[in-house]
């Protein structure tokens, strides 16, 4: 298993909370050359000495293997040198195996270093992909893809966004659940979200264009290109002896040629079950295109030799996927959305297995979303009949904590950090679960603040933990106490008492009995 998915996905929900009987932080003996060594280590990595910093780190390693400074150092050289993959085995070490030993200042310390590194090795992988330096190719490294709105009708704009956050929310849940098994690489939804965005731009074979290039379905035009990728099932109604016509519309006619355009759509309508009128009315327009995004998602013809299918499986042949998951997601009168995924292979577009479809009612949303994660993961390239996908994930999101994540994860991505941890946070709040909770966490904590903490516990492992004389304590205790009873102009409301004997002295019954403690550190 990947210690990228493992924290992610199995550990998310303990890297928020606080450690279950965890130690103060560990220090040193008190050997000053070890602590000495520590600023060492640190004032080398600052200045670059790269090697001396290793010098450094193997030694302090030796000294003290159990301590979580050497890992915690190693794995911030390692970052600067830009060796991604290896600086997150050393903060999945210090998350996973070691957490039970760690105060919450250091798993937060972890949590944002982790998330910021391995952010940063999706883009170096994708930008060395798309740079003309293809990674090379690794059995079961799978690509998935945030679902697709499928919206014919015209609409608001929120429907299609609610659809988009949900599309996404999906694809992290699969990604979180995959993760845990153990028998491949997932490429994490950033990668996915970067190679959408950057996409190789290569030409795609008649008939099946990407989609963005494609009129809209509600046009005369795009309704053309796409009953000219379609294969009808038979003859048309009107020539039962013809032989099949290889497409619907021999080829993407332009609007002028209305009269074919209107045969080849009546041909389509009498295959669906719908009154074959050769009119492009609103439910003629959603049986098109859910049947031009199954013959995309389900084609098998080979690609020829140093061409592509599309661009997005030219991107993901390029960053080593051999699979990638796509999918829609259609809204329903009733609220509810009806979903559909495929999985596909990457360089010839075949299926690797059935597409699945199922329905996400508003009643029973937790439910259905189990149902559906169940049925996507065990139709995953992963998972076979010798290895069944078994692992149970993060817990199914309600709708909002759904939404929410999704509206979170696309502000990550636009780079309105802050405002996608308002959203991850109000999603654990809505019941969006450990995934929501832990990129609230990693997310929540600013670049300045990460260096704050890395700072005080560097110090606190040099100079040993601040302490707090118990005489220092008690005089702010009776201070503070003294504040509450002062009144407007000043003075103690008590005259005569020492402001720290005030709540001792007083009697119980009609007075208010305030509490609390100090804790020095």
């Amino acid at each position: 298993m990947s210690r990228s998915g493992a924290i992610i996905a199995g550990f998310a929900l303990l890297l928020i909370a606080p450690p279950l009987g965890a130690a103060a932080d560990q220090r040193a003996p008190g050997d000053r050359s070890w602590e000495a060594r520590i600023e060492e280590t640190v004032a080398a990595i600052e200045m670059g000495d790269e090697d001396r910093a290793r010098v450094l780190l193997d030694e302090l390693a030796d000294e003290q293997p159990d301590h979580h400074l050497p890992p915690y150092w190693r794995a911030r050289l390692l970052e600067r040198q830009g060796l991604w993959e290896e600086a997150l085995g050393y903060y999945g070490d210090l998350l996973i195996d070691r957490r039970a030993e760690l105060s919450v200042p250091w798993i937060h310390l972890l949590s944002g270093r982790w998330i910021r590194a391995s952010r940063h090795r999706d883009e170096a992988r994708v930008r060395s992909a798309l740079s003309g330096t293809p990674m090379g190719k690794v059995a079961n490294r799978c690509l998935v893809l945030p679902l697709e709105p499928l919206i014919v009708e015209a609409g608001p704009d929120l429907v299609r966004e609610e659809l988009e956050a949900l599309g996404t929310a999906i694809a992290a849940w699969v990604v979180a659940k995959l993760a845990q098994q153990g028998t491949g690489e997932v490429l994490s939804l950033h990668a996915a979200f970067l190679l959408a965005r950057r996409s190789v731009p290569e030409a795609a074979p008649a008939g099946l264009a990407d989609r963005e290039a494609l009129p809209p379905v509600t046009s005369l035009p795009g309704a053309a290109h796409r009953l000219a990728a379609l294969t009808p099932q038979g003859s048309p109604p009107w020539a039962p002896d013809a032989p099949p016509p290889e497409h619907y519309l021999a080829e993407a006619l332009s609007a002028g040629r209305a009269d074919d355009i209107a045969r080849a759509l009546a041909h389509f309508q009498s295959e669906v079950g719908l009154a074959p009128t050769g009119i492009l009315d609103p439910e003629t327009r959603l049986a098109l295109e859910r049947a031009y995004r199954e013959a995309r998602a389900q084609r098998s013809a080979p690609a020829l030799a140093g061409r592509v299918t599309d661009p997005l499986s030219a991107a993901a042949s390029q960053i080593g996927a051999t699979a990638m998951m796509s999918g829609t997601l259609e809204p329903l009168p009733s609220g509810g959305v009806r979903w559909n995924v495929a999985w596909i292979e990457v360089d010839d577009g075949a299926l690797l297995s059935d597409p699945v479809i199922g329905l996400l009612p508003p009643a029973h949303f937790r439910d259905a979303w189990n149902l559906m994660l169940d049925r996507i993961v065990a139709a995953a390239p992963l998972c076979g009949s010798d290895q069944p996908c078994v692992a149970p994930g993060p817990r199914a999101p309600t709708r909002d904590g759904a939404l929410f994540f999704g509206r979170g994860m696309h502000l990550l991505e636009a780079g309105q950090v802050g405002d996608g941890v308002v959203f991850f946070k109000r999603s654990a709040r809505s019941g969006g679960g450990p995934l929501a909770e832990w990129l609230a966490t990693a997310w929540g904590i600013s670049e300045a603040k990460l260096d704050r903490i890395e700072r005080d516990l560097v110090e606190v492992a040099i100079l040993g933990p601040l302490e707090t004389p118990w005489s220092s304590l008690r005089a702010t205790g009776d201070l503070l106490a003294g504040r509450i009873l002062a009144v407007d102009g000043g003075g103690s409301a008590v005259d005569g008492w020492l402001h720290g004997e005030a709540f001792r002295s007083m009697p119980t019954l009609g007075w208010l009995r305030v509490t609390g403690r100090l804790e020095g550190r």
